[in-house]
């Protein structure tokens, strides 16, 4: 037998594939990672992730700056990134200090992108246009300022004072204790999303191992529960036949006396 070659692609050196991560997003890369040698060097290098950071804060700002109807190259544009790297910074050495077992340059940088972003955009974005009303929810940046305006079609039942009060805030808390439909869901997603953190940074899928075992356990259930399904049926059937023919037998007898 020939020995198998390794793929070239994963033969570069890390610095190469570091260059080749910048084009991917920051949760592809956590899963690309574990493939070969290079790709977990380059994975767990401050310098690719802190590439990631950049371009993921940058991108987040200015698309929710640019729903607001806010110029996005300017200098108010680029001190609001600014201000969104510093204050996810400073999020992310928080959480590395109460976790200082994880706090990796690759799980600071997934900190900053998977937890901190969303609710830094919508403070950040809020500080630059006062007069909108942007929220954050689920790693995701809404602009409701159609809810908040005198004459909208739009009419929230809890009030728009409600929403302007939580201008530039994350209001998980809010809908984990007030039940929203999902129409309420299905429209913000349509009409009022600025910026979808898992779309454009991405999430992290399970590992290989994680998901085999879970098809796996499906698998023996799904068997198991078509075995007793079948045991079921056949017990069933039983004993509708046996009633069945004492049922027969007993008419015979009484057409017989």
């Amino acid at each position: 037998m020939r020995p198998q070659k390794s793929m070239p692609t994963l033969s570069l050196p890390p610095d190469v594939v570091g260059a080749i991560f910048q084009f991917l997003k920051p949760a592809h890369v956590l899963d690309a990672a574990p493939t070969a040698k290079a790709w977990a060097e380059a994975g767990e290098s401050k310098l690719v992730w802190d590439g990631l950071v950049a371009q993921t804060v940058d991108t987040a700002v200015r698309d929710v700056l640019a729903v607001g109807g806010a110029s996005t190259h300017n200098a108010k544009a680029d001190a609001a990134v600014r201000n969104a790297l510093d204050r996810c910074d400073q999020k992310s050495n928080k959480w590395a200090a109460k976790n200082p077992a994880l706090a990796s340059a690759k799980a600071k940088a997934w900190y900053k992108i998977g937890v901190a972003l969303p609710p830094v955009t919508a403070a950040v974005v809020a500080e630059v246009l006062p007069y909108r009303c942007v929220i954050s929810l689920d790693r995701r940046v809404y602009d409701c300022t159609k809810f908040v305006f005198e004459g909208s079609p739009y009419h929230h039942p809890g009030g728009s004072s409600n929403i302007r009060r939580e201008h530039g805030r994350d209001v998980g808390r809010f809908f984990d204790i007030f039940a929203h439909t999902m129409t309420a869901h299905r429209l913000m997603r349509k009409d009022m999303l600025a910026w979808d953190g898992p779309l454009h940074a991405g999430a992290p899928s399970l590992p290989a191992c994680v998901l085999t075992r879970a098809r796996r356990r499906r698998r023996h259930v799904s068997e198991a529960s078509s075995s007793r399904f079948s045991l079921g049926h056949l017990i069933f059937g039983a004993s509708l036949a046996m009633l069945c023919r004492v049922a027969s037998r007993w008419t015979s007898a009484i057409d017989l006396s």
